[in-house]
């Protein structure tokens, strides 16, 4: 039975992986050390792209991870009978119960026993998912299985909690960037003392502490204004000068940080700045051109490399264009809640990838010989690659030469638009002077993936 449990559950993960690395552009792991944590354990993060959050927390664990699942996702019985067998267990919440008091004793109880048994669990401590930058308050779940596990084995099981901030550039955009950083371990046992003392003020404190741990892995905006505001600084520094992900991260942490105190100590300054970054962007908004377009040269060798990958990338179009299509329509079709755009699209994935390309290799070798649909099914993936990156660069190219011909009908402005420019890059680097040192790396980083996870 274990046997089968194991080869099921990395079955799971095998498609998971794969999903993870057509889905991202860009995948970068910090820390990864922490992800080969033994012995019980809870494994906790921000939930900002639904299903996708604990998919993306746990995919590096070596090892089987049950999740605690939305009591909401069981109340069909046949999801009921396939998420209990896929290693989830269901938790209520007061939209869950429409508001009636919650009983997740039930739940709690498996939880505990799982853990007591060396195993690992994922848990969601926001409670909910939003697609946002911003760290929630969190519920007490976590500490409360943490410290009654502890408490059933007299605080020496070693159960730790891993915290993972889950950082994306845009969690409902297909072929978007991620940025995963795992942090250092809590010991649950730590707070006994104060678990003796008081149990409802040791689990606050653990939430507390734990919310600590998660604070430096993630960008925590305080609303959707202000991380607007960032956002518009981090793409003047982004082109302005470029870093690999994690140090990026670790600068735009420092630009938030300089700038709440910059909003504090000069009012003023903080509202002229803001005015002016606004002001920039709606002038690019409205000339048609971008930031990159403005700030990046245009150099005759992009067009001719674009121009010699056009053959290859179009057949890529054309090969992923079905499935690309068609799961973004199931989601336009069956998902009316935004937050949850992430999972549709990942979930719809699965379905139209298979179906499309299959019929695709049918097609072909119905009208050609079998050796084209070899040649076929072996092209699927370079030129779907060569596609992605076609279309990126296409954009840019685009954007530089819609810059470019600003600058011959509109002088003034283009020269009001980068002299505008100039000043905003002086201020964001001024803001965002990071106290460490770029250039040697603070944690361990694997940029690209290529090794599957066991």
């Amino acid at each position: 039975m274990q046997v089968i449990k194991y080869l099921i559950y990395n079955f799971c993960k095998l498609l998971i992986w794969a999903g993870i690395r057509v889905y991202y552009d860009e995948r970068t792991v910090v820390n990864e050390n922490q992800a080969l944590i033994k012995g019980p354990c809870i494994v906790v993060s921000n939930h900002p792209s639904t299903v996708l959050d604990p998919f993306n927390a746990v995919v590096y664990l070596p090892r089987i991870v049950y999740f605690l699942a939305n009591a909401s996702l069981f109340k069909n019985k046949v999801s009921a009978w396939l998420l209990n067998r896929l290693f989830c267990i269901p938790v209520e919440r007061l939209k869950d119960t429409g508001g009636q008091p919650l009983d997740n004793r039930a739940s709690f109880v498996r939880a505990i026993r799982h853990l007591s048994g060396g195993g690992c669990m994922y848990i969601a401590p926001e409670g909910s998912s939003y697609v946002e930058r911003h760290l929630r308050k969190l519920k007490t779940g976590v500490a409360r299985i943490g410290l009654d596990t502890e408490s059933e084995n007299n605080f020496q099981l070693g159960l730790r909690i891993l915290p993972v901030g889950l950082n994306y550039s845009d969690p409902t955009k297909f072929r978007s960037k991620l940025l995963t950083v795992y942090g250092e371990p809590v010991h649950v046992a730590s707070f006994r003392k104060d678990f003796e003392e008081n149990r409802i003020s040791a689990t606050r404190k653990l939430m507390a502490h734990l919310e600590e741990k998660l604070q430096p892995l993630l960008i925590n905006t305080r609303d959707k204004a202000e991380d607007k505001l960032l956002a518009h600084l981090e793409t003047i520094l982004h082109h302005h000068a470029p870093l690999p992900p994690y140090q990026e991260f670790l600068r735009t942490k420092k630009l938030l940080a300089n700038l709440r105190t910059y909003e504090t100590s000069d009012p003023t300054g903080f509202a002229a700045l803001r005015q002016q970054v606004f002001s920039y962007f709606e002038k690019i908004k409205a000339t048609g051109t971008s930031d990159a377009g403005l700030s990046l040269p245009f150099r005759p060798a992009e067009g001719m490399a674009l121009a010699l990958a056009l053959p290859v990338a179009t057949v890529g179009y054309v090969n992923h264009f079905l499935p690309c299509f068609f799961a973004g329509k199931i989601n336009d079709w069956l998902n009316d809640d935004f937050d949850w755009t992430p999972t549709y699209k990942y979930i719809a994935g699965y379905i139209t990838y298979p179906l499309f390309i299959w019929l695709q290799l049918w097609l072909v070798g119905h009208f050609t010989r079998p050796v084209w649909v070899w040649i076929y099914f072996l092209s699927i993936v370079p030129t779907g690659l060569a596609a992605s990156w076609f279309l990126k660069k296409g954009k840019l190219l685009v954007e530089k030469w819609r810059a470019g011909s600003l600058a011959n009908k509109k002088p003034r402005l283009m020269a009001e638009m980068l002299v505008q420019r100039q000043e905003l890059v002086q201020q964001a680097l001024q803001l965002a002077i990071c106290q460490v040192n770029l250039s040697r790396q603070p944690a361990t980083v694997h940029p690209r993936r290529d090794k599957l996870p066991t």
